[in-house]
């Protein structure tokens, strides 16, 4: 589902976006709550999905997505005043923009997002995105 919506993503132009389909993509692959900020993040000019890097051909090539195994600290932090702890389903995505190469400084050209997934209403959705889910106590 993850790369499902990665694929789909990547066929969008977001410097000017098809609304509908903008909005048909993002009812598909988000919870409610995470569509909004998605939204309205676009909205200022911030690509949460690719934390402003993109996603190209290359990514798809170099994408690897992983769950987050080290349950004993995996702590999500949802903006809410409370911290969901041991929380399931959790998912690292990264890829590279361009193809890796020994002469090259390829940190600046990586994209790493944690990504938490929610079943609702029988439906895989992403129910939160970002670079920091976890942190080690």
């Amino acid at each position: 589902m993850i790369k499902d919506f990665y694929t789909a993503y990547s066929e969008l132009d977001l410097k000017s976006p098809d609304k509908p389909r903008l909005d048909a993509l993002i009812d598909k692959y988000f919870t409610v709550e995470e569509g909004k900020v998605i939204r309205k993040e676009l909205l200022l000019g911030h690509d949460i999905p690719t934390n402003n890097k993109g996603i190209n051909k290359t990514a798809f090539e170099t994408m690897i997505i992983m769950p987050i195994t080290d349950r004993k600290t995996l702590d999500i932090e949802t903006g809410k005043p409370s911290i969901i702890k041991g929380v399931q389903n959790g998912y690292e995505v990264t890829y590279y923009l361009k193809p890796l190469s020994s002469n090259s400084d390829n940190t600046k050209l990586s994209v790493y997002r944690e990504l938490l997934v929610v079943e609702n209403n029988g439906v895989l959705k992403i129910s939160y995105i970002t670079d920091n889910l976890r942190y080690h106590k």
